[in-house]
């Protein structure tokens, strides 16, 4: 049975816990605590490095678990079938609630009364915005198929407005998610961000917005680091990095400018 009990005993053991891992090594420990802390990032053992996104009802109940499993290093899902709802693990189901829509962080609305909405696909997206993009309350839908939402409740998003946030090649369905949420007193309105600022490989990955801020990030943490390092050293970790920078710079006889050698150093 799904219970409070139930939940407290997944959140430990964070150490085996592949997105829990990749939120520390991108975002630090203090802000991946706060993330954990708000959406309720449990551990799961169905798979290695496996975790279980609580998904609460508005007063903070658990109504069910999606476990999921992460790569520590990319933050991607390893494997699109490892995915299932902890209510079907334990024999649970409930087929009325399996034909609705669920959302993930619900329990969070009631603290901020006046937001808007941040409504995107996946659960670590919603996380990972949460932190960038606090100016909303970011939830995450268990499904964008249409005929879901036809029975859903969604009393809770009248009286806000909310944004969708599709992932990309996901446009179309949002916007035919946000007709269905303007037909039911919803003010919905869909961002473009994604559609106006990708070229074609973030296409093929599907980038949603939270894989742009964490790309940011990581471009940030590079130039950073970067910045401590002499121009010799950075050209080596270029050469080191792509193999045809030394066949330019060999083919075109380049060479740095406006550098001091490094000291060569001498065994005594």
């Amino acid at each position: 049975m799904i219970t409070q009990e139930l939940m407290q005993k997944s959140l430990c053991h964070y150490e085996h816990n592949n997105l829990v891992l990749f939120l520390n090594r991108r975002l630090g420990e203090g802000t991946m605590t706060k993330l954990m802390a708000n959406y309720q990032i449990g551990t799961s053992k169905r798979w290695t490095g496996a975790n279980a996104f609580w998904y609460l009802d508005q007063h903070g109940h658990p109504i069910d678990a999606r476990v999921t499993c992460y790569d520590a290093e990319t933050g991607q899902q390893n494997d699109k079938s490892q995915s299932e709802w902890l209510s079907t693990l334990i024999g649970q189901q409930n087929p009325a609630v399996e034909k609705s829509v669920r959302f993930y962080g619900l329990h969070l609305l009631n603290g901020q009364p006046r937001s808007p909405i941040g409504l995107v696909e996946e659960e670590k997206t919603a996380i990972v915005c949460s932190h960038f993009l606090s100016q909303y309350v970011w939830l995450s839908a268990s499904s964008f198929e249409e005929s879901f939402w036809m029975g859903s409740d969604m009393d809770f998003l009248i009286h806000r407005k909310a944004v969708l946030f599709p992932s990309l090649n996901s446009y179309c369905k949002m916007n035919k998610i946000a007709e269905v949420l303007n037909a039911n007193g919803v003010m919905a309105v869909v961002s473009e961000y994604l559609e106006q600022h990708a070229d074609e490989q973030d296409r093929r990955q599907g980038m949603s917005i939270a894989d742009f801020l964490l790309r940011k990030v990581l471009l940030d943490q590079e130039t950073r680091h970067l910045r401590h390092l002499s121009p010799f050293e950075q050209l080596e970790i270029m050469k080191a990095e792509n193999p045809l920078v030394q066949e330019l710079i060999d083919t075109f006889d380049l060479e740095l400018v406006n550098t001091v050698e490094p000291p060569i150093k001498t065994e005594r």
